[in-house]
């Protein structure tokens, strides 16, 4: 055998090894989707919490009721004025994980950000939070994950990744069929061109800060649940996959 065939053969057996490395990881990663699932489909009974647009009954239902009133305002006012109302003073997430508990719940999923865009954790890309942007000034998705840790509860996460309506750039412009059937997905109330709204945008400053923050900040998260895709590229949602997976590498996504 010639040097240049010795050469040859040792390249292919580093192309098989990093080949067989990759194909390693990826199976690594299905075990641990799988294992997260079948955790979570022994531990059926949940208990899932609003935010701010559960004081309206749902965000949706409050949007639906305007529009079938020909109501005129900015959506942006009306959740603010619930943000400035929402201050539990008396809310204590120990009480609440040890409740869940005696009730037969194995975990726990919270809207850190629902549509309306209202964050319940502190975080640094949007004053318009529970922290900075309203009475409450605390952390609760903190006081949540801390608690859950403390009882063993396992702790869960839903985040809007597209729709934001506190944001001109927010996702649903794209949408084809309207939500609950009267109105559309995106907040075209208080920002009404749709034409030269550009999720990207908001994408790449908010949305995957966000995302991170939660991941790194609030221990062990079981799941993360994110929802309602429409101008979210696949590229992006596929970043969005890959960060949680190298952030969290047992936690489900739905």
């Amino acid at each position: 055998m010639d040097a240049g065939e010795a050469v040859g053969l040792k390249n292919i057996g580093k192309r098989r090894l990093l080949h067989n490395r990759q194909a390693q990881r990826g199976l690594d990663r299905v075990r641990n989707v799988v294992k997260a699932d079948l955790i979570l489909q022994k531990q059926a009974d949940g208990l899932f919490i609003g935010g701010v647009h559960g004081r309206a009954g749902r965000a949706a239902g409050l949007r639906c009721l305007l529009c079938k009133r020909k109501a005129v305002g900015s959506q942006i006012r009306i959740y603010e004025r619930l943000a400035q109302a929402f201050n539990p003073v008396l809310f204590c997430a120990d009480d609440w994980v040890q409740l869940a508990q005696e009730a037969g719940m194995q975990y726990i999923v919270v809207t850190a950000k629902h549509h309306e865009g209202f964050a319940l954790f502190d975080t640094n890309y949007d004053r318009y939070n529970c922290v900075t942007g309203a009475p409450f000034g605390r952390d609760l998705i903190a006081e949540l994950a801390e608690a859950c840790a403390k009882h063993h509860m396992k702790l869960g996460l839903y985040y809007s990744q597209e729709l934001d309506w506190h944001e001109p750039d927010g996702g649903g412009y794209g949408a084809r069929e309207l939500n609950c059937g009267c109105m559309s997905w995106t907040n075209d109330w208080d920002f009404p061109d749709n034409a030269h709204k550009n999720y990207t945008r908001l994408f790449e400053s908010k949305i995957k800060m966000q995302v991170k923050e939660l991941l790194t900040n609030y221990g062990e998260l079981a799941l993360i649940w994110f929802d309602t895709p429409n101008d979210i590229t696949d590229a992006q949602s596929k970043e969005l996959y890959q960060m949680v997976k190298h952030y969290q590498p047992n936690c489900l996504i739905n």
